[in-house]
């Protein structure tokens, strides 16, 4: 009896001892969960010829909203016009009453569902399993120049009229709503994108433009290097998605 309460002990403890471990590198970081929250990721896809789409994100993300709903098992199951609309191949998983509408940034989810036209996939979540990626390069930017700055840098990031529009609507919303008077932004892009948060696409695109916008807080003198941004030439199927995560 004695033997088998020590063997409870020592597995308890083993546990414990890992618990603190992985706590404690998420501490020394700096980082938590919910710092990390992925804000409105949206995927859009431009295929060739209108053709069924699945996309699939990685286990090591916890996503919160969904537009249209995700299915741990298929993922989204679409199927995708050349102009970027996307209809849901999998409506069921979707109550089109319940999509968290009152948010910003999901005001046109009711409706989008309700005709089954969505002009992009909606996640949002956390990253569980990595640390988000720094940069010591990026761009000091003031908030009066919020507008001006995310509009040139979503022309140097080769995005169209469409996507350009949403990603300025929200991310100047998002700073301002910070109430920070200086901010230090750095972009992931690509290669980047792929290993912090990892997707899949069966059929795979030809060309891919991922981004993830970083937002922290800066001081009004902080020295920051600019960061050279990898253009992009829009080539065939192609795959855009922008996201990104305040910082604070």
């Amino acid at each position: 009896m004695k033997s088998k309460t020590l063997k409870y002990c020592l597995a308890f403890l083993i546990v414990f001892a890992a618990f603190i471990g992985i706590s404690s590198v998420f501490a020394a970081d700096g980082d938590s969960c919910k710092d990390n929250e992925d804000k409105k990721p949206a995927l859009y896809l431009y295929p060739d010829t209108t053709q069924r789409i699945e996309v699939k994100l990685d286990r090591s993300i916890k996503y919160k909203n969904t537009v249209p709903k995700y299915n741990k098992k298929t993922g989204w199951v679409v199927e995708a016009e050349p102009t970027g609309v996307i209809r849901d191949l999998q409506p069921k998983y979707t109550e089109c009453k319940k999509l968290p509408t009152k948010e910003f940034g999901l005001e046109y989810a009711l409706n989008a569902c309700q005709i089954n036209k969505y002009p992009y996939i909606y996640w949002d979540g956390i990253q569980l399993a990595k640390p988000l990626p720094d940069k010591s390069t990026g761009f000091h930017v003031k908030k009066d120049d919020i507008v001006s700055f995310l509009t040139s840098k979503a022309d140097e990031l080769g995005m169209n009229t469409t996507e350009k529009k949403e990603f300025i609507k929200y991310w100047s919303q998002q700073m301002q709503e910070t109430g920070w008077k200086y901010f230090r932004v750095y972009f992931l892009q690509n290669e980047e994108v792929d290993a912090y948060l990892p997707i899949s696409l069966n059929p795979a695109p030809k060309s891919s433009n991922r981004l993830q916008i970083i937002v922290r807080q800066a001081g009004k003198r902080t020295k920051i290097e600019e960061q050279k941004l990898l253009p992009f030439n829009r080539e065939g199927y192609t795959l855009v998605e922008w996201g990104g995560i305040i910082k604070k």
